[in-house]
């Protein structure tokens, strides 16, 4: 990679040609023991970022299913089979339950 194309796709504040890692562990080097101006902030950003996730936790919690027109359909279906197939179970246990009685009447008329 060379030097010029840092920051062509994204803005950058620092740019980095080389071996990542081993200028990361420079810089941690030469870091160490100093304060940083950016410790000062430090509580407040991170204030900002955990209510970031929560708005974007929300957002997300809102968004039950896509909303294009196919996966609106798609889920119209799926939702009127549920109901279609809860509909004929509960006739199913409802049938059973009246066969059971009749069973158990019968039985009882034969003693």
């Amino acid at each position: 990679m060379r030097q010029q194309m840092l920051g062509l796709v994204k803005k950058i504040s620092v740019g980095i040609c080389g071996d990542a890692k081993a200028a990361a562990e420079a810089l941690l080097e030469r870091l160490q023991g100093r304060t940083l101006v950016s410790d000062a902030t430090k509580a407040e950003r991170a204030a900002k970022i955990q209510a970031e996730k929560a708005a974007w936790e929300q957002e997300l919690d809102a968004w039950t299913h896509e909303t294009d027109p196919y996966s609106l359909e798609m889920i119209e279906g799926a939702e009127g089979a549920r109901r279609l197939s809860a509909a004929a179970g509960t006739c199913i246990r409802a049938g059973a339950a009246r066969a059971g009685k009749g069973a158990a009447a019968g039985r009882d008329a034969l003693h």
